[in-house]
């Protein structure tokens, strides 16, 4: 039940024992069914403070305030919680900290379980790292030095606002329809980066399709650098770049198929290989290069707005591979074919010698059983002899 400790500890460790209760201390766990839903929780002066809600629903809907560490460890233990404000929060349990009715102000906030931090504002002073799947889904994540979002859907759906530090896209699709204004963007699995919108300086796309039908605009960064290098990663993407900027577009085997690239007039752009900035939609040296625009006066720059206005609009009905051209497909096929070939070659090699292995073994088996079949009728003989 209530216990108050020796060292100012609370502890409300029975079901609904501290539930819609006022509770003030420099230590408070939680640690059973609704223990201490609905109630107010606030650490005293001293210092750490901490709240610690390990039942299922054991801060429900309660008040966390000023508190140093809060952990919320339970399944559903802080969600629909009225506030939270901490220094260090973990959310370990599914939708532990889901769906807070406040903003999350904290320093660091580390998302472990299942849609754990999901439907939220979150304000942090250094870093928000979202492990588990959809932890961060559909949030609004503001963070001075860094944004993690390392599981599948982690951060799908969401604003990430990080101008200082970088965002990295860790899981599939993690980064799925966001929209993302940091410094740098790493999208590091596949489908990352898909469908968002991106306001950074610089942008890796690393793994398959992990920038597909994403817009990366330049805004009034004086320099952009997009890098593209996983298969297909910038597949259908596009980087507009505005007049006053200067856009690097750097390409690496098929990662910029398809993928759109429009300078504005007063634009200075820049595509590598640069025979891509001749031979545009082309192959040069075995790199696919991108559709590229170059607008030559202000006047047509509109013409340029409204096309780029135009694709990103219509992306939301494209599936990833429904508008593959056919010469796309075609190319994407020998990729396939080259691949498959080299697998055959690989694994009939790798066949012939299992083969040949056990052939060897059978004739060695037979030698020696016929060898010491003879020693033994040599024996068996002088036996006999004597």
């Amino acid at each position: 039940g209530l216990e108050q400790g020796t060292w100012a500890f609370t502890a409300c460790n029975t079901d609904q024992v501290c539930h819609s209760q006022h509770v003030e201390d420099k230590q408070i766990t939680c640690y059973a069914r609704e223990a201490c839903a609905d109630a107010e929780l606030t650490g005293t002066d001293s210092m750490p403070r901490s709240i610690n809600c390990g039942g299922s629903n054991s801060c429900d809907s309660a008040n966390l305030l000023a508190f140093q560490y809060a952990y919320c460890h339970g399944a559903q233990s802080c969600k629909h919680a009225k506030s939270m404000s901490s220094d260090h929060i973990e959310c370990g349990g599914d939708s532990s900290c889901q769906a807070v009715a406040e903003l999350i102000e904290t320093r660091n906030i580390y998302c472990q379980g299942s849609s754990s931090c999901s439907q939220n504002s979150i304000k942090s002073g250094i870093s928000i790292i979202c492990n588990a799947v959809n932890a961060c889904h559909s949030c609004q994540l503001q963070a001075l030095e860094s944004i993690a979002c390392n599981a599948r859907h982690s951060c799908a759906a969401s604003s990430l606002l990080s101008k200082s530090g970088d965002v990295t896209c860790n899981g599939k699709a993690s980064c799925h329809s966001t929209q993302i204004q940091t410094n740098a963007v790493n999208a590091y699995a596949a489908y990352a980066a898909a469908y968002a919108d991106i306001d950074a300086q610089r942008v890796h796309a690393m793994a398959y399709y992990s920038l597909s039908y994403a817009h990366i605009d330049s805004k009034i960064h004086d320099k952009v650098h997009v890098t593209a290098a996983g298969y297909l990663s910038g597949y259908g993407a596009m980087l507009l770049c505005q007049a006053s900027s200067e856009c690097v577009l750097e390409c690496r085997a098929n990662a910029c198929l398809n993928m759109h690239f429009v300078c504005l007039h007063g634009a200075k752009c820049e595509i590598i290989p640069n025979a891509c900035m001749t031979n545009r939609n082309a192959v040069s040296d075995g790199i696919d290069c991108p559709v590229w625009s170059q607008s030559s006066s202000q006047q047509e720059d509109p013409s340029l707005i409204a096309y780029v206005e135009q694709r990103k609009a219509q992306r939301s009905g494209l599936m990833i591979m429904a508008d593959v051209a056919s010469t796309d497909r075609e190319r994407i096929a020998h990729h396939v074919k080259q691949l498959s070939a080299w697998r055959f070659v690989s694994s009939s090699l790798v066949y012939s010698n299992v083969c040949t292995a056990s052939i060897l073994f059978a004739i060695t088996m037979i030698a020696s059983c016929g060898y010491y079949a003879a020693k033994y009728d040599e024996r068996h003989m002088y036996k006999e002899i004597e």
